[in-house]
């Protein structure tokens, strides 16, 4: 598994910030007919991804106007 980011998409100014997220989730917020029904921002990882990266994920929902996160788990095999 690849938990790298492309490049350019993390902002140079600001190593927590992914750009194409922070894009994607402030359409999200600025679209009028499903605002209401947006809120939370429900993200599932498995131990593979690091927490440096659901750390980015989480700084970068929140920039763009998600602060409520939850992390989504599954009960095991």
């Amino acid at each position: 598994k690849n938990s790298e980011f492309e490049s350019g998409a993390i902002d140079p100014d600001d190593r927590n910030f992914i750009k194409p997220l922070f894009t994607a989730l402030q359409k999200l917020n600025e679209n009028k007919d499903i605002k209401d029904k947006l809120g939370k921002v429900l993200f599932q990882a498995d131990q593979d991804i690091p927490y440096a990266t659901l750390r980015k994920v989480m700084y970068t929902a929140s920039m763009a106007g998600f602060p409520n996160l939850k992390l989504v788990t599954l009960a095991g095999n």
